[in-house]
């Protein structure tokens, strides 16, 4: 794990096994990036978010029911002046990355699925969900 200079963790807020975070991170209470997640500078995750969620999938097993499986084995990777609204979960890639691009701004309660690419300066709004494998914004 390797957490910038000016960081401030505020209570509850996690960074787990191998994230790496870059200068003046403002995670606030409750606030989780999760293993192997790499977060830019100058980003603010509000309270609850998660970043690096297993995120939605299934497999029908012997043609009835449908398990939850979580077989991803990729990461979020979040660019510089990010700011990530509360209560919102970034699912990180099945394989590969999901990009959230720099100066992006997400509203609290969304949901950006896996390998998700955001391009910079983009705005999330109002409760939005973004599908899978989804590219948004400028590339």
């Amino acid at each position: 794990m390797r957490i910038g200079a000016r960081t401030t963790l505020h209570a509850g807020a996690r960074v787990l096994d191998n994230a790496q975070v870059g200068e003046g991170l403002h995670a606030l209470a409750g606030a989780v990036v999760r293993e192997s997640c790499i977060i830019g500078n100058r980003v603010i995750l509000q309270p609850n978010c998660v970043v690096g969620s297993d995120g939605f999938g299934f497999r029908v097993r012997s043609g009835r029911t449908a398990a939850s499986e979580s077989a991803a084995g990729g990461i979020v990777r979040i660019e510089d002046d990010v700011e990530v609204g509360a209560c919102t979960c970034i699912d990180r890639a099945t394989l590969g990355e999901t990009v959230i691009g720099r100066g992006s701004k997400i509203d609290n309660l969304v949901q950006v699925a896996h390998n998700v690419k955001v391009g910079p300066l983009s705005l999330l709004v109002a409760q939005c969900g973004i599908s899978g494998s989804t590219e948004l914004g400028q590339a």
